[in-house]
């Protein structure tokens, strides 16, 4: 994997290239069928991001820290983030953050 902060996270097989957004949704969601857990059907491929800058905003992330991660430009795009209250969240996200430990640091650019 490249360590720049460019580097795409995803890329595809055969090309090693940008992976159209269409195939990155359908292999999640066979993923999510694969695993079987019944909270976590319906979650689609964004609602990681979402739920990432959630867990990010509960430990104390900054807004710009926020924004940064998210690649926003707009401070109204992440309020959001910053205002969505713990109990709102899906079952099966609560699940997995309790188990989920958040590093207490900077969150570094993508």
């Amino acid at each position: 994997m490249d360590d720049k902060p460019t580097a795409l996270v995803f890329t595809g097989t055969r090309t090693h290239g940008i992976v159209r957004g269409q195939s990155l949704r359908s292999t999640f969601v066979r993923a999510v069928k694969a695993v079987g857990d019944p909270d976590l059907q319906g979650m689609d491929f964004h609602e990681l991001r979402h739920s990432g800058l959630t867990l990010m905003a509960e430990a104390g992330a900054t807004v710009g820290q926020l924004m940064q991660r998210g690649g926003h430009t707009n401070i109204k795009t992440v309020a959001v983030y910053q205002h969505s209250p713990a109990p709102k969240r899906r079952p099966s996200c609560a699940r997995r953050s309790s188990r989920t430990s958040m590093p207490q640091q900077d969150y570094p650019a993508r």
